[in-house]
């Protein structure tokens, strides 16, 4: 039976020279997600996942081919009440306008502000070239592009200001404090192990037809995932939140 890591226990930990850089990078974000939620800011975590057409069907082209599955994106963001009162985005990867990826961060934060008031809404880093990426380059990164990439994104920053929100960037390295990283390894956990129940097989003299109700699939799988299993994930966050503030500020490696 297959099983997924403990998403605090995955990444591989490479000790360089960097390390002072990295752990203060961290516990500068630590510092300033502190001082948010003290200052009575609701923290809410943002994210996106691809998920390929080959996973929600089960089929898988031939290394041969040269066709490639579609790939659809999910939008999603949820805090310790559970996922955001607002209406998840399932797009076709690369066909989301500019001026529609900014309208559908304005919907967020309008919802945000309705339900939870003021929030720190924070985001994933992203993948840099680095020193410390230097240090290792036998390693292979996939090319991860933002389909709402709000680190470019000026305008979508000022929204959310407008809505009396706040934008923080995790640090890249330590990605696995962010709990949208399980979240969506439990979701497609669902697809893979229930996608039959969301299909139909048609056959007919020449030809054979799937249909696949993706929409109905992914809506249970996020379902699956309650308030009190969000509230279970943000309460183990906030203690290894504590452990690293408490590391680094007492052990800080000298630069």
């Amino acid at each position: 039976m297959h099983r997924f890591l403990n998403p605090l226990l995955k990444d591989v930990v490479y000790k360089t020279q960097h390390d002072s850089a990295v752990q203060n990078k961290c516990l500068q974000y630590l510092q300033t997600l502190r001082t948010f939620q003290f200052d009575g800011f609701h923290t809410v975590f943002f994210g996106e996942t691809n998920i390929s057409e080959g996973m929600m069907t089960g089929e898988k082209l031939p290394q041969t081919s040269h066709l490639k599955n579609p790939v659809w994106t999910l939008i999603h963001a949820g805090s310790s009440k559970g996922w955001a009162p607002w209406k998840y985005r399932l797009i076709l990867r690369d066909e989301l306008p500019m001026v529609y990826q900014e309208d559908i961060f304005q919907e967020l934060c309008a919802s945000l502000r309705m339900s939870y008031g003021k929030c720190i809404i924070v985001v994933k880093e992203k993948m840099q070239t680095s020193p410390l990426m230097a240090d290792h380059g036998d390693i292979s990164f996939p090319d991860f592009s933002l389909v709402l990439d709000l680190h470019n994104t000026t305008h979508c920053l000022q929204v959310a200001k407008n809505h009396g929100h706040e934008v923080l960037s995790l640090p890249f390295y330590y990605s696995y404090l962010h709990p949208m990283d399980t979240v969506w390894s439990s979701l497609k956990w669902f697809i893979v192990n229930h996608r039959k129940q969301f299909s139909l097989l048609s056959l007919e003299k020449t030809y054979s037809y799937q249909c696949i109700y993706c929409s109905d699939m992914i809506a249970k799988g996020i379902e699956r995932i309650t308030p009190s299993k969000w509230k279970a994930l943000t309460n183990r966050l906030w203690r290894w939140e504590n452990h690293y503030l408490d590391r680094f500020s007492k052990n800080p490696l000298q630069q």
